[in-house]
């Protein structure tokens, strides 16, 4: 039971890189001009959301373009928003409203442990209600990294919106879990 407490402890409750440590990856991965973006020139409005014992934090990203169509933005296992910045460029670049948020328990949002996607997609149900109503209906992508991914894909079971760009998704929980082993605590599957 040690073994197999301490897997699930490792997937629900990794820690995860704090803002600082994600902004130097995506700096020495080649995304400086977004993350300069992002830090310099774009207006962005703080906000959270309060929902079954988590506090999210994110921002609303205000694009001058004006066209009402957002962009938002789901980071993966470990990751917060910063991982997501790069993304939002691209967004930005088309025009889009961005919104970039930490999911449960990563970045600045509290939660007790990830659900890799169970919680997190009735988390952002949640935040596209909250999209819905400040931008008047708009149309709404979904862009989602690894769990992120998960977490887009399995919020349409709640809420319906124009697109959704999967990238990198888990398929199977199983697989998942025997990876993270091996991977993690270097034994067998």
């Amino acid at each position: 039971i040690g073994i197999s407490y301490k897997c699930l402890m490792l997937i629900v409750k990794p820690g995860g890189k704090s803002k600082e440590q994600t902004r130097k990856q995506e700096i020495d991965n080649g995304f400086s001009d977004a993350i300069e973006d992002y830090e310099n020139k774009w207006h962005k409005e703080a906000f959270t959301l309060e929902r079954d014992n988590a506090v999210l934090y994110g921002e609303f990203i205000e694009n001058p373009s004006r066209e009402n169509k957002v962009a938002i933005i789901a980071h993966g296992h470990t990751a917060n928003r910063y991982n997501s910045i790069k993304y939002a460029k691209m967004f930005y670049e088309a025009g889009y409203q961005i919104v970039l948020y930490d999911e449960r328990s990563f970045g600045e949002s509290t939660g007790d442990y990830s659900t890799l996607g169970e919680k997190e997609s009735k988390d952002l149900a949640a935040l596209i209600d909250m999209v819905n109503e400040k931008y008047h209906d708009p149309k709404i992508i979904l862009h989602g990294e690894s769990m992120g991914a998960a977490t887009v894909l399995l919020v349409n079971r709640y809420r319906k919106v124009d697109r959704i760009i999967a990238d990198c998704p888990f398929c199977d929980s199983d697989m998942l879990f025997g990876e993270f082993v091996v991977k993690n605590l270097h034994i067998p599957k």
